[in-house]
Formats: structure tokens, C-alpha cells, sequence
């Protein structure tokens, strides 16, 4: 396996799978006759005999390609459980059922699933009885066969050492303050960081494109912003920025939403209180702006879903350093709206599927509908309040194969104060995703986008 990353994800399984696994394991050819009462009936039975728990709760054999865990699996209760690997690239391992035990507590370090998100979070994973690598995610891409697929690699212990150090003392205390980062082999020119903030270690990615040099114009930032349940590595994948980034300098952060234990779910907290996301991404701004080449009147932040909501939230609470935003499939939560107080007319641009069945555009109890309407004041009226516009107008946006298939629409607020434009797009055939079955481009629209402005307004 040598220096192959371990961090593995878990994709797409529900509860059946996960009950068609739990019955062939615990009672082969028996058990899966019977409903799922009985198969929880079967697991209390075998309580009488748990499997004795000793050394670290996940480990991995290179020499048999064995990945042997143990998991908090929620209501399925704590089992004990192998898996085989099956490819290296990509990385791919299968569950074996008939290695399926349960046990009898918690195990400090044990692996966690969420039957919600199917999401498989193993803490660390030990090779060669050393600690390797942390913060491991496998998700189910085969519930039939049990198939588990890597989406992100976590972190290697062996690179812990920070950027950092070398402008230390070697006497002087690590400053915890200061990110510290490591080259991420996966994707060039990228480094995984991570950093104390509020007691919490917090962690990002951060892209510099290969053109990027201290003797050129400083270049903008753009954050990337997961949405709920998922991940900066999967979204360094999905959205699609690196390739433009190249073409047009730009340095590219992804954050990683905190994971939250008690709902077994990776998210971004837009309330009054609980973690605060909002230092978390200033402390990230001042950082890459003292150590890069960067411009600072020129940083942007995008964001899927919940990453959308969170890109609202700061343009309403860290507006002082944000020049414009560009939600996709994401709007305001109710707080974010009622407490909105933005120091500068703000730019965005709003991505969303007219399929979306996740977050609608009619909003809910929880959150703003995208338009004004009899039961709701929508987002788009208070941005086009607080930026002064004063003219509206509509464009169709045509499929490039053949005119005469509309996918949607354009609207757009201009004459604003500052030139600070709004437009939103609605894609007809598109659900709650970053880019749909059409021919829409989101990465390219955004950035066609941001680009035009900083915390002054329009550019020119």
C-alpha cells in the first residue's frame, strides 16, 4: 500500500443495505427471512456473547489488504466488522458480512455511520500497529455488494510537520494560531491545513495555481464552500475552479465544515450561536493575505446548499472583507435574513435547479424563499434593497445545441449603487446539484461573475 492514502468514503447506502448486511452477518441464510424487528431482536441475543474489544479499533493490514473496524452504527447498535480491499485507484473495499459481531461498549476511537448520510467516519486508522492516518470517510457506492469507495484521503501523520515551522525558532513554541500545512499529493500545487481555532482544530485546503509569483499584481481569493453533510476534498472535485484558477490567477480555499457527532453530519452553522464559522473564515483571510500574494479587496465566496447559506451569512457578517458572494442551491435561514447588516452594497450571483425538491425556491419555516411572495419577503428584494438597484430585466438561456430549448433564466438587478449587480439564475430541468443535465457551466458563470468586482463595487 505504501504511501497511499487511507482516508475512505462511505456513499449512497440506506437503511436497506445497512439491513440486508446486518442480516446476512449475523445469522447466515436464518435471520434475512425475518423483518428488521427480528434482526434487532438477533443482535440483542448476541449480546450474551460480545466480542472481546483489545488494541486499537481500526486497523489496517497491507500485506492481506484487511481494514478491520469498529463502529458506533447508530441504532444498529456497535459492531465489529472487516473489510477487504478490492482496487487501489480508485480505492475500493468490500465488507465482508460473515465478519459481522457486536459489542458490548464504546471503544475510544471507534468508527461512526450515520444511517442518514451514510457516512462512515473513521477517526484513525492504524498500520503496522502505528497511528497513519485520521479523519478517514468511506461511503457506500454498491449497497448490494457492500462495495465501500475512497472520495478523500484524510491526513497523514507523517505529515504534520507545518509550513510554518521553518520561520520558528527551533526553541519557540508551535503557535497554534498559525495554520499549519502540508503538501496534499493528491492534486498539485495543493496543501491541507489545519488550525486551532475557538479550542476546535479546524482544517481547509488551499490551491495556488501555477502561475501564481510574488512579482506579479496581487491575485483574489475565492472560497469554495461544502455543502451540508459533505466535504472540502469532494467539493475541490465537483465545483470545478481549479481549471480556471489556472487560466485566470486566482488562489482557491476549500474549508471543511465542522463535524458535528450528535448528527453524525459535516455543516455550517448560520445561528447566533455554537461554532463560529465566521472567525473561522476571517482567520483564514488574514492569514493567506499576510502570507501570499494575495488582493485583499478582491475576496469572493461560492457555496453548494448549506455551503449557499453560509455564503449569504458572511456577506451579512464579514461583509468588511467579502466583495461578493455566489450562492448555488442554497438561501437565507431565518436568522441570517432577520439579522442581515451588510457594511457595503454586495454583489452575488444565485445558482438554483427549479427542480430542487431540497431547498425550494419557495422557501420553508426555516429559511427565505428566493422571490417575493404573499407569505414571504423573498432574498432577492432584500439584496436589491440594501444594493440601491433600480432596474430589473429577464434573458432566456438557450440550449447551445438547439435554439429553440429554453433552460432557463437570467434575472437581473442593475443600476446599483456601485455597479453592485445581481443576478440570479433559474434552471429549468435541474435539481438540488452544482450542475445539472444541461449544458450550464456553473463553475465558469460564477467566476465570469465575482471577477468583475471588489469591496468598492464594479470594477470599472
Amino acid at each position: 500500500m505504501g504511501d497511499r492514502n487511507y482516508r475512505l468514503y462511505l456513499y449512497g447506502s440506506k437503511l436497506k443495505g445497512l439491513n440486508k448486511f446486518l442480516l446476512q452477518g449475523l445469522h447466515e441464510g436464518f435471520v434475512r427471512k425475518f423483518s428488521l424487528q427480528s434482526c434487532l431482536l438477533c443482535l440483542v441475543s448476541t449480546l450474551a456473547t460480545p466480542v472481546m474489544i483489545s488494541a486499537a479499533p481500526i486497523v489496517f493490514d497491507p500485506a492481506t489488504g484487511e481494514l478491520k473496524i469498529k463502529v458506533d452504527a447508530g441504532s444498529y447498535g456497535l459492531l465489529s466488522l472487516s473489510l477487504l480491499l478490492q482496487s487501489e485507484d480508485p480505492l475500493i473495499l468490500q465488507a465482508q458480512p460473515e465478519t459481522l459481531s457486536t459489542l458490548i461498549g464504546t471503544v475510544e476511537g471507534m468508527a461512526t455511520f450515520n444511517t442518514t448520510t451514510s457516512n462512515l467516519i473513521l477517526p484513525e486508522v492504524f498500520v503496522n500497529g502505528q497511528a497513519a492516518r485520521r479523519n478517514v470517510i468511506l461511503k457506500l457506492t454498491d449497497q448490494e455488494n457492500f462495495f465501500f469507495t475512497q472520495l478523500s484521503s484524510g491526513m497523514a501523520y507523517s505529515n504534520f510537520e507545518s509550513a510554518e515551522r521553518d520561520e520558528q525558532t527551533s526553541n519557540a513554541t508551535l503557535n497554534l494560531s498559525i495554520p499549519s500545512c502540508s503538501i496534499y499529493a493528491e492534486i498539485e500545487n495543493t496543501q491541507y491545513c489545519s488550525i486551532i481555532k475557538d479550542g476546535l482544530t479546524r482544517e481547509f485546503y488551499i490551491y495556488i495555481p501555477s502561475s501564481y509569483s510574488e512579482y506579479i499584481s496581487p491575485i483574489p481569493i475565492l472560497f469554495s464552500l461544502h455543502g451540508g453533510g459533505d466535504y472540502a476534498e469532494y467539493n475541490m472535485r465537483y465545483s470545478g475552479f481549479k481549471e480556471h484558477a489556472d487560466k485566470d490567477p486566482f488562489i482557491l480555499i476549500y474549508p471543511q465544515g465542522y463535524f458535528y457527532g450528535d448528527k453524525g453530519t459535516t455543516g455550517w452553522n448560520t445561528e447566533s450561536e455554537g461554532i463560529n464559522d465566521v472567525a473561522f473564515i476571517e482567520r483564514i483571510i488574514d492569514w493567506v493575505g499576510g502570507k501570499y500574494n494575495a488582493q485583499l479587496n478582491e475576496v469572493y465566496v461560492t457555496g453548494f446548499s448549506n455551503g449557499g447559506f453560509m455564503s449569504y451569512h458572511l456577506a451579512c457578517n464579514l461583509s468588511e472583507k467579502i466583495a461578493a458572494i455566489a450562492p448555488v442551491a442554497g438561501l437565507m435561514g431565518n436568522y441570517t435574513y432577520d439579522t442581515c447588516s451588510p457594511l457595503h452594497p454586495t454583489p452575488l450571483i444565485h445558482i438554483h435547479g427549479e427542480q430542487d425538491k431540497t431547498i425550494s425556491l419557495g422557501g420553508s419555516s426555516y429559511y427565505r424563499a428566493l422571490e417575493e411572495s404573499r407569505a414571504s419577503a423573498g432574498v432577492m428584494t432584500l439584496w436589491q434593497v440594501y444594493n440601491h438597484c433600480a432596474e430589473f430585466s429577464q434573458e432566456l438561456l438557450y440550449d447551445d445545441d438547439d435554439d429553440r430549448i429554453i433552460l432557463g433564466v437570467l434575472n437581473k438587478w442593475t443600476n446599483c449603487l456601485h455597479r453592485a449587480d445581481i443576478n440570479y439564475w433559474r434552471i429549468f430541468n435541474q435539481g438540488h446539484e452544482w450542475d445539472g443535465p444541461n449544458d450550464f457551466d456553473t463553475s465558469q458563470t460564477i467566476w465570469n461573475f465575482l471577477r468583475n468586482f471588489d469591496l468598492n463595487g464594479a470594477k470599472n
